[in-house]
């Protein structure tokens, strides 16, 4: 896609593809009468950089959602992750990178998702899982894209700032196309953004800081709880036993 391309002409190409993203996903699975092999390689090789073209500096944070909506559907199929990362993508997620919003946009709960993704398919264990029992300090969380030779750092102020950013989200974004936790794909993520939110809170966190957590995390708690069917009872038991432990600390 040429660079001329209008921004209006980029939004609405990345709206369409935002729209059959989990279809863009599942292409790159197993070859099958209806997706040959020719077909996979032309969309990795091909829709990937386009995508990339389509996403301007000047986006703004709703064009964002998209976009990252988008990106996070992808990463939940392995092969599209080294494309993703080959061609710009979670360079340009890491670029997104914010600083911390008492108002995020419902986007920041994805890019959480898409760094989570990235480490858990690169085998690299959390920082609570490297932490010894004497209390050592968390490192920064590195993380590469299976395949790729480039790695990602991410501070630990930064995981912190992210996963409050990512439970204000979950607690009270809403409607169609925003609420991340009406769909599997954002509960699906929940686990690991519960281990990174233990991991990374500071042992000097703030109380406003806490008590930001704790809104998010007890109005995402109440939207688990309404949902029918109910999703993971463990989930919902570890949440819980997170909100306790921060609410404690206030």
């Amino acid at each position: 896609m040429r660079q001329a391309t209008s921004l209006d002409c980029k939004r609405a190409a990345v709206h369409i593809a935002y729209r059959i993203r989990q279809d863009l996903a599942r292409i790159t699975d197993a070859p099958s009468l209806s997706v040959s092999a020719p077909l996979q390689t032309d969309v990795l090789s091909t829709l990937s950089p386009a995508l990339l073209a389509m996403v301007p500096s000047e986006f703004d944070s709703l064009d964002h959602f998209f976009y990252l909506r988008l990106i996070f559907t992808l990463t939940s199929h392995p092969n599209w992750l080294p494309r993703l990362e080959e061609d710009g993508h979670i360079n340009r997620c890491f670029d997104i990178m914010p600083d911390f919003s008492d108002k995020p946009p419902s986007s920041f709960f994805y890019l959480a998702g898409i760094f989570l993704r990235i480490e858990a398919a690169s085998g690299k264990k959390s920082a609570i899982e490297e932490k010894s029992a004497a209390g050592e300090q968390s490192a920064p969380g590195e993380m590469s894209v299976p395949g790729q030779q480039s790695t990602l750092v991410i501070t630990p102020s930064q995981w912190w700032d992210l996963t409050m950013m990512a439970w204000h989200v979950a607690g009270h974004s809403d409607g169609p196309d925003s609420d991340v936790l009406d769909d599997s794909d954002g509960v699906e993520i929940l686990e690991a953004l519960i281990a990174h939110t233990k991991s990374y809170m500071p042992q000097n966190a703030s109380p406003s800081d806490l008590e930001f957590l704790c809104n998010g995390l007890d109005a995402a708690i109440l939207k688990m709880e309404l949902r029918q069917p109910p999703p993971s009872k463990e989930i919902i038991d570890a949440m819980k036993d997170m909100s306790r432990l921060r609410s404690s600390a206030l």
